[in-house]
């Protein structure tokens, strides 16, 4: 008996297209950006810090993300986002001091469910989980060569990171949507000056998020 190949094939699209049609027909693309505040403590660091000579850490930082959301099935969603987490860090005394310049671009894929319905609803409540590949850049200027310390230095640090968040929408219009997005980022530790830094915290935007297409 002969199989033909080509015809199963043609079978195997016909189901997978009239399975994946009613997806579609339900399918709707969202870009939104969105800026906003952090609280990252530094935990571990932030201690050294307090040990030292006119310490600070900017107890609040700023963010941004840009994102792109897939609502592909009723009330389910899946999310492409990346941004910049910036945070400062500074002491000085006798012996010198330093400056630090903190900058966390992750890039997420997550996946979130919508409690309520666009059409009936103007405020819609999305709950996720985020997750991350972040890449750390730190820009360390010191005020001398402080314990083997160059005057400038750069490091780059790369983590995975989870992140459960929490959306809230409200409907402008069609197409425009006010968006607020509270997250919580979690991520390993990383070591500076030999001591763990922390960059685990929350982040708190808001935005506009715009319906690209509908195919519904």
């Amino acid at each position: 008996m002969k199989i033909n190949l080509s015809n199963i094939s043609k079978i195997i699209f016909i189901l997978c297209v009239i399975t994946i049609s009613p997806l579609l027909a339900q399918s709707k693309i969202y870009l939104y950006g969105a800026g906003g505040v952090n609280y990252l403590p530094m935990k571990s660091f932030s201690h050294f810090l307090n040990g030292l000579t006119n310490s600070k850490i900017d107890e609040i930082g700023f963010n941004g993300e840009i994102g792109l959301r897939y609502n592909f099935l009723n009330n389910h969603n899946v999310g492409l986002t990346t941004g910049i987490i910036n945070k400062n860090a500074s002491f000085s005394g006798g012996f010198g001091g330093a400056n630090w310049n903190i900058r966390i671009f992750p890039i997420s894929i997550g996946y979130d469910f919508t409690f309520g319905n666009e059409k009936e609803n103007k405020f819609l409540t999305n709950v996720g989980l985020n997750l991350s590949y972040n890449f750390i850049q730190i820009d360390e200027k010191s005020y001398s060569d402080i314990g083997g310390h160059n005057p400038n230095d750069f490091y780059k640090i790369n983590k995975f990171g989870i992140a459960p968040y929490a959306i809230l929408t409200y409907k402008l219009y069609d197409n425009l949507i006010l968006l607020g997005k509270f997250e919580y980022r979690f991520m390993d530790d990383v070591e500076l000056w030999s001591q763990e830094l922390n960059l685990s915290g929350i982040t708190l935007n808001v935005g506009l998020q715009i319906k690209l297409f509908n195919a519904s």
